[in-house]
């Protein structure tokens, strides 16, 4: 005797259905829909530790980022299922074509290696067909004058005290439906037909009494089995897909999120915390759903008294009752939240919506289970280091000076560099600087399973895999890359990786110009000088950092010639984020390099036959820097400021040096040589230029802070720049006899 027991996945009222069908029915023979390559794993789960919500994760073995979850709550009736028959020793297995098959269908394989060509031809042609899936349901909500079909079912099935006789009802509306829309997609054959023969397989080992729970959708089609032979063709087809590929297998934590419609998981819900209120309370989940909401207002500090929340339970009932409904839904009992709770603000209840409706919780599995060398590695870390998995987005403080806060730092960066993304930094924070401190945000999500199978192939353990996940295609990295990842290696404590980047820094440095270097060097220079917090001896980089230094200040002024506004702003950045490491150093080679590669800047002049030269942002950058190194002497800085400036200087060319030059704190213009200039030069200026460059000067003022901007204006308004123009005018007037001795010649050369 076969029964076939049509639910919904992940339906409450179905699971709760369904349990009582089993005890009525007591088969001795149970077949659930899911991946037959799970069969071994079923009996583990009548360990108390293993707490829903789980799911089967099946992996390719030999490309573990392909694979499938087939997720499990405390209210699915195949969870259900599977418990009645490991509670009452009765016999239990997957039902469903091998996953294996379906990872080959979904990415087009087997094919070529068809004997039956034609019946995979099929399968291509129809798959675009199977795109506009036949939904039944849908038909028979329609047809009841329902126009959302989940609401329809939940009235219907899920919130009603249903027996075994509403299974056969299912199967009858089920098979209507599908009369209506004989075609069935070639994917729903070929499962099919792997389920009639599981069905088959379960007749012939000598069961007498055969409980098929499946989708609803499938059940008509697994209550008459048809012959052996009928099948043979689709189920050549589904071997032929599931023999290329082979298969991992594991228990592991799912999410209650990751259950929601929000996921984008396939047999999703709306709110899993309203499911699993109807599962735990059936005809009274709205009351406990809206006493939920309450607590939830509460715990949000809002107000949510026991009297609204005995109003909301009315006016749930009250609005189901004029929709025809027996029992409040999802829609009603929102409303009433919304309405008496929130006080019709929905901005209230979105607030406390995700804590309400989903309200997050996190599975578990055995300590022993079945899992790879470097999953129980993460699991033993965890141990070792007190972190727990939480539900809950949960920030820790670490004290790199503690040794536990220290210790877990060097984890969260090895995690982070096998892409784990339970612990993320928070902030702008740098982990190699002079900090003690460093802030985490920790949440579990079950994807790092998937991603600790991935990482799983570069090594056993959490330590082993992040040093090759660091070292992983060190070969095309450039120099940035490459000390980007060296201070990682430090903040994750992989001493085995430390001296291959060092050696690949080394190397790659020798071939870089200018401008590569100066972009790695920060990354070193920080690491020189907090490197310690973490144990790394400075000295391991100083020999690099002194070569570095030393090719950039060779190389600068070349690779500076001919690039355009942005670039040149570019390198100021550089060059101002390098400057101040280079100057806590405390070696004079490092700071007299560095100064040599600026000042270059400035002296490089000349121009070339394509007019290309040093940009003049730049060398008003490096005659700052001058003005800065020469320990306050304003003279050469307002002579080199009167030639950039001068009248025969385009304005464009002049305002670009301004722009420089004012890169850096607002002292400079307290002396008053360079304001005078600059209001000398702005003063000079026709109508025509003045308002073309305003934008540009605009943006050279706007880096200084409103009080700096402020005394500018002051100092201008006073008429300080003016007067320290004509200082200047007076200080360049020339003297007429010395001037008269060369007009002679002056005059014999121009004529």
């Amino acid at each position: 005797m076969i029964r076939v027991f049509g639910i919904r996945h992940h339906g409450p009222g179905s699971a709760l259905s369904l349990r009582t069908a089993l005890h009525e029915y007591a088969p001795d023979c149970v077949l659930i829909e899911g991946p037959p390559e799970a069969d071994a794993l079923l009996p583990l789960i009548s360990d108390v530790a293993y707490q829903p919500p789980l799911a089967l994760l099946l992996s390719r073995t030999d490309n573990p980022s392909e694979a499938m979850f087939y997720p499990f709550a405390e209210f699915s009736p195949e969870w259900n299922a599977i418990q009645y028959a490991l509670a009452h020793a009765v016999p239990v297995r997957f039902c469903d074509w091998p996953a294996a098959a379906a990872l080959a269908y979904r990415a087009g394989k087997g094919k070529s290696e068809a004997t039956d060509a034609d019946a995979l031809d099929e399968v291509d042609a129809e798959q675009e067909e199977s795109e506009q899936r036949l939904d039944p349901i849908a038909q028979l909500a329609k047809a009841a004058g329902e126009s959302d079909p989940e609401v329809w079912w939940d009235s219907l099935i899920e919130q009603q005290a249903n027996d075994l006789a509403v299974f056969d009802a299912i199967s009858e509306a089920m098979a209507a439906g599908r009369t209506a829309h004989p075609k069935i997609d070639a994917r729903n054959d070929l499962r099919e037909a792997w389920m009639r023969q599981a069905v088959r397989d379960a007749v012939k080992s000598g069961a007498q009494k055969i409980a098929v729970v499946c989708g609803a959708f499938h059940a008509p089609a697994l209550i008459d089995v048809v012959s052996a032979k009928s099948d043979a063709p689709l189920l050549a087809t589904v071997k032929l897909l599931a023999k290329s590929i082979k298969l991992d297998v594991a228990w592991v934590p799912w999410s209650q999120s990751r259950l929601s419609l929000a996921s984008a998981y396939g047999a999703g819900m709306p709110a899993p915390a309203w499911y699993a209120d109807i599962f735990s309370a059936r005809e009274r989940a709205h009351v406990r759903f809206l006493a939920r909401a309450a607590a939830c207002l509460r715990g949000a500090d809002l107000d949510a008294s026991s009297a609204s929340v005995i109003e909301a339970v009315r006016l749930s009932e009250t609005l189901s009752a004029m929709r025809g409904r027996c029992l409040p839904g999802l829609a009603e009992v929102r409303e009433a939240a919304i309405s008496v709770l929130a006080r019709g603000d929905e901005l209230r209840y979105h607030l406390i919506a995700s804590a309400l409706e989903i309200a997050e919780r996190f599975g578990a599995v055995a300590e022993n289970a079945p899992s790879l060398p470097l999953r129980r590695d993460f699991e033993a870390r965890l141990k070792t280091l007190r972190l727990k998995r939480t539900d809950e987005s949960k920030q820790l403080d670490l004290d790199l000076r503690e040794a536990n806060g220290l210790a877990r730092s060097v984890f969260f960066h090895q995690c982070q560099l096998l892409g784990l993304a339970f612990a993320r930094p928070e902030g702008n924070q740098v982990s190699s600087g002079g900090s003690f401190h460093e802030y985490w945000r920790l949440k579990f999500v079950p994807e790092d399973e998937l991603k600790l199978i991935e990482a799983s192939q570069l090594g056993a353990s959490v330590v082993e895999a992040a040093a090759q996940a660091v070292l992983k295609e060190m070969s095309s990295c450039d120099l940035t890359e490459l000390t980007s990842r060296l201070r990682i290696a430090n903040d994750a404590e992989l001493s085995a990786a430390i001296p291959a980047l060092l050696h690949a820094i080394g190397d790659r440095s020798a071939g870089a110009d200018a401008m590569l270097l100066l972009a790695a060097l920060p990354a070193l220079l920080t690491l020189h000088r907090f490197g310690s917090v973490r144990g790394f001896a400075p000295e391991r980089i100083a020999p690099i950092i002194e070569v570095m230094l030393a090719r950039m200040s060779v190389g600068l002024t070349l690779s500076a010639r001919g690039i355009n506004s942005e670039s040149s702003e570019a390198l100021i950045k550089n060059l101002q984020r390098l400057r101040p490491m280079v100057e806590v150093s405390q070696r004079a080679d490092w700071q007299t390099a560095f100064a040599q590669a600026v000042l270059g800047l400035q002296h490089d002049a000349s121009r070339d036959s394509a007019g290309s030269a040093v940009h003049p942002m730049l060398r008003g950058f490096a005659a700052r820097f001058a003005f800065e190194q020469s320990d306050g002497d304003a003279n050469p800085f307002a002579h080199t400021a009167r030639l950039a400036l001068s009248p025969v200087v385009a304005p464009t060319e002049a305002s670009d040096w301004i722009l420089g030059a004012l890169k850096g704190p607002v002292v400079i213009l307290q002396h008053g040589e360079l304001l005078g200039v600059i209001d000398g030069w702005v003063s000079g200026l026709v109508e025509e230029d003045f308002v073309a460059l305003l934008p540009a000067l605009r943006r050279a003022f706007s880096e200084f802070d409103s009080n700096e901007r402020r005394v500018i204006a002051q100092k201008v308004a006073s008429g300080q720049g003016a007067s320290a123009a004509k200082t200047i005018a007076a200080a360049s007037a020339f003297d007429a006899a010395r001037v008269a001795l060369v007009l002679p010649t002056i005059l014999e050369l121009i004529q």
